[in-house]
């Protein structure tokens, strides 16, 4: 049995979801013909500061300091020389480890889904590594040239300005597949819009619904902007507060009473209040742009986090259906009435419920499935 191994470097959920989406799609479309293995590489190496990406990424997230220092490094270290001693360094802490974590698997193939992980593959390539690589591309727009792994065998891109990037970064244009994301194929299994408002104990007739993610706000404008939003009595609100159960139990308290407001923590069927919901609010993050377009809602974008995801608002408004207030969250009221009062804007299909099962025959192909 062939032996896969998807390497991640967990800085947010989307590393995860991404990796998972793909074991499914090889569980689905090839049961019992890979052994597929996910491993967290800042976890297990456990070197600082790489062990500690996600309290760094949340505080980028909650503090302007630490966003703007985030920011000047991350396009210092775009430029060539400025990547080029990033790199270095990356390899001087990270890489005899992350190559004897990576042997012990011995994989026939390494998907590598993270940017900084792609240069350590890229090296044990360049050493004359067995296994083939391949580099799942999660960011959209304003890709990091991390992303830019010369020696990969398939570099999956999400889209064309992505893919125009990576060309320009230097990677071969016949070993890029686009527009493909790591959808995750649950996506596809929501249930009817009535059933949900009923579990939610909302009308089906006369309200609107205002899904809002909490990424992107703080407690406090969290707090504001749905305060602004329920004095519209024409709207029920739908608050993914996420994992952390403080923040879901301060949200629970103000709103208990309130039968237009729902709160829920972490939900692992996003899907079924997608196609529920009538506007979606969220940050531009790249899976939450693509899953928006996927069910084709409406959507107001809040505020980035980092500058990766400078260019994903620009890349999402494109589409009539979204909008863009970023830390605004006074506006945010605004901008969700003007949604709804809108016409349908017709606009052509950009994302596809199949894309990890495309990815998955892809990588297949490179192992002679």
């Amino acid at each position: 049995m062939k032996k896969i191994l998807i390497v991640i470097g967990d800085a947010g959920g989307g590393h995860i979801s991404a990796a998972r989406a793909i074991e499914k799609s090889f569980e689905r479309l090839y049961p019992g013909k890979f052994q597929i293995s996910v491993v967290d590489i800042f976890t297990v190496a456990g070197i600082k500061p790489f062990n500690d990406a996600y309290r760094l990424y949340k505080m980028v997230n909650e503090n302007w300091f630490y966003e703007m220092v985030y920011d000047f490094t991350a396009l210092l270290t775009s430029t060539p020389p400025g990547f080029f001693i990033y790199k270095q360094y990356v390899i001087a802490k990270l890489y005899r480890t992350a190559k004897k974590i990576i042997a012990g698997y011995d994989p026939d193939l390494v998907i590598a889904n993270n940017s900084i992980i792609t240069p350590l593959a890229e090296n044990m390539k360049k050493e004359g590594a067995a296994f083939k690589t391949v580099v799942l591309v999660t960011d959209i727009v304003q890709i990091f040239r991390g992303w830019a792994d010369k020696y990969a065998d398939l570099v999956i891109s999400p889209t064309e300005e992505a893919t125009h990037r990576l060309i320009r970064y230097g990677v071969d244009p016949s070993r890029i597949r686009a527009p493909l994301f790591p959808i995750k194929p649950e996506l596809a299994d929501f249930r009817p819009r009535r059933e949900v408002l009923k579990e939610l104990g909302f009308k089906e007739q006369g309200k609107a619904i205002v899904l809002v993610t909490a990424g992107g706000f703080g407690v406090l404008s969290l707090e504001r902007a749905i305060n602004r939003l329920i004095t519209d009595e024409r709207l029920q609100v739908i608050v993914l507060a996420g994992r952390i159960e403080e923040f879901k139990k301060e949200l629970e308290t103000r709103y208990r009473g309130n039968s237009r407001v729902a709160v829920l923590g972490f939900v692992d069927n996003i899907q079924d209040y997608y196609n529920a919901s009538d506007v979606i609010v969220g940050k531009p993050g790249p899976a939450t742009i693509i899953e928006v377009e996927l069910f084709r809602k409406k959507a107001v974008l809040t505020k980035r986090v980092g500058i990766q995801e400078k260019g994903n608002a620009k890349f999402a408004v494109r589409n009539p259906n979204f909008k863009s207030i970023g830390a605004r969250w006074w506006q945010l009221k605004k901008n969700v009435r003007e949604l709804l009062d809108q016409k349908e804007v017709p606009t052509p299909g950009r994302r596809r419920f199949d894309e990890s099962e495309q990815i998955v025959r892809e990588i297949a192909g490179l192992l002679g499935e």
